[in-house]
């Protein structure tokens, strides 16, 4: 689906950014680096995975449904 693909190319982009900042050792993208690892990309992947796990690529109502309730279920 167009979601997950996007989700995809989101996952891609971070882990380009994460290798940028990996070869930089300042404080700064230190910490960059960390958010990254600890909260975005783990976000993104869940949320990937949250999608492409419905299928289909038009969210039906019962789709949107499913996805909010296990969204829901997780938190």
């Amino acid at each position: 689906s167009h979601i997950a693909s996007s989700f995809q190319f989101q996952n891609h982009h971070l882990d380009f950014i994460l290798s940028k900042c990996s070869h930089s050792k300042s404080d700064e993208s230190l910490q960059v680096k960390m958010i990254l690892q600890t909260v975005v990309k783990p976000h993104f992947v869940e949320q990937e995975e949250l999608y492409s796990s419905v299928k289909g690529s038009d969210l039906t109502k019962e789709n949107r449904e499913i996805l909010a309730s296990r969204w829901q279920q997780r938190n």
